[in-house]
């Protein structure tokens, strides 16, 4: 965590973490070219030369507001100012290319603020167990495969706010989190997952996860307990940060 909030940090942030991406996966600058004819590189100057100008004060002119926040959350917080000067832009726009290329980006940047966002919500998480920590750490693994899933395109945004769509999502085509953990999705090695979920004493009480965690279950199945209750983890932090 940064001990200051510097506007030039604040600016690169915003423009690496949201605008760029999000304009490479919207193929707003495709077909970019400098006044010499020559392609665009993938820059800040490329992303103010496709949309209005009145954007390159939304994408490069973050201030600060005086509200105490993490440098994280103010970049989350400027990104969501961004979406609504990019919705006011869309409004008075009049060049339906304009409209057509502002839209795609304020979508891919809304999906990408919302998982920003869940992410935040599950590592403020309060874990003081071993247990619990080692959920978490699930819990964060599985928003980033669903990160990923949402800027390929594979998963919608709209999906994070059904419970069950989310948790197909999540899931990542396995049937159930048993089958998900024994198919490989997760951690394979009985010592990683004893690492990840058991407190000193558990662990040397099962040699470091070389004796079963238990008469009824394989440290895959433990996994898969951890990994269900991570779901229901993300789940709630998609309720708090996307749905309320």
């Amino acid at each position: 965590m940064k001990k200051s909030i510097r506007v030039s940090n604040l600016t690169l942030d915003l423009y690496l973490d949201y605008v760029r991406p999000s304009a490479i996966k919207t193929g707003i600058l495709e077909d970019a070219v400098t006044e010499e004819g020559l392609p665009y590189h993938v820059t800040d100057e490329a992303i103010a030369k496709e949309i209005e100008d009145d954007m390159r004060f939304a994408c490069f002119n973050a201030g600060y507001d005086g509200v105490k926040r993490t440098h994280e959350e103010y970049i989350i917080h400027e990104a969501e100012q961004m979406l609504y000067q990019i919705e006011v832009s869309i409004k008075y726009c009049k060049d339906d290319k304009t409209i057509e290329a502002l839209s795609a980006l304020h979508d891919a940047m809304s999906a990408n603020v919302k998982i920003k966002k869940v992410r935040k919500e599950v590592e403020k998480t309060s874990a003081r167990s071993a247990w619990d920590k080692g959920v978490t750490s699930y819990a964060v693994e599985l928003i980033e495969g669903l990160e990923e899933a949402v800027s390929g395109g594979y998963v919608d945004e709209s999906d994070l706010e059904s419970p069950k769509l989310l948790e197909r999502a999540l899931l990542n085509g396995a049937r159930d989190w048993n089958e998900y953990s024994w198919g490989g999705c997760s951690l394979i090695y009985n010592g990683d997952i004893a690492n990840r979920l058991c407190s000193p004493s558990e662990l040397k009480k099962t040699g470091n996860g070389e004796r079963k965690p238990n008469r009824n279950e394989e440290w895959l199945d433990v996994q898969a307990r951890a990994l269900f209750q991570a779901c229901e983890l993300v789940k709630m932090a998609v309720r708090s940060a996307v749905v309320a």
